[in-house]
């Protein structure tokens, strides 16, 4: 189990530990753009614009991988990896968890509590990029829902 900690009371920003994971999952100030710090490599995610549904994680000027949402009233994405395909959805419509798929593995993201922004992984994955790209997804959903006061955002 991997444990992701909020760098602070309010912060959407964490540092994730556990297993072979030391990680830091930062968003800019405004957008939903930001970054990863994997085991001392630094990664950006890219949000084309405002209004386009399209994440790209990058190492430098290399595309990693890229996300999509089919819709904004979704709370799913479409995950490519190099030929790899990956879903990252929603347990439930009154849950927070979310569950990463693909490639035979299964990735459970999740609030410790209702009340925290607390988290933790759980299950297997091949590589951590996708493990953290899919987190930063996870808490972008989350954030997004404490933002507009929505009923699956306590904390």
């Amino acid at each position: 189990m991997i444990e992701c900690k909020p760098l602070g009371i309010c912060s959407w920003d964490y540092t994730v530990t556990g297993e072979d994971v030391t990680a830091t999952v930062s968003f800019n100030s405004f957008g939903e753009s930001g970054s990863l710090n994997i085991n001392g490599k630094r990664y950006s995610v890219e949000k084309k614009g405002a209004f386009d549904p399209e994440w790209t994680l990058r190492l430098g000027r290399d595309t990693i991988a890229t996300a999509s949402k089919e819709s904004v009233f979704t709370r799913s994405f479409d995950i490519q990896y190099g030929s790899s395909n990956y879903s990252l959805k929603a347990i439930s419509a009154f849950s927070r968890e979310m569950h990463l798929k693909g490639n035979g593995r299964n990735v459970i993201y999740s609030p410790k509590h209702a009340f925290t922004r607390r988290a933790q992984i759980r299950g297997s994955w091949e590589n951590k990029e996708v493990l953290l790209f899919g987190f930063y997804l996870a808490v972008l959903i989350w954030r997004r829902s404490a933002n507009s006061g929505g009923a699956a955002a306590a904390g």
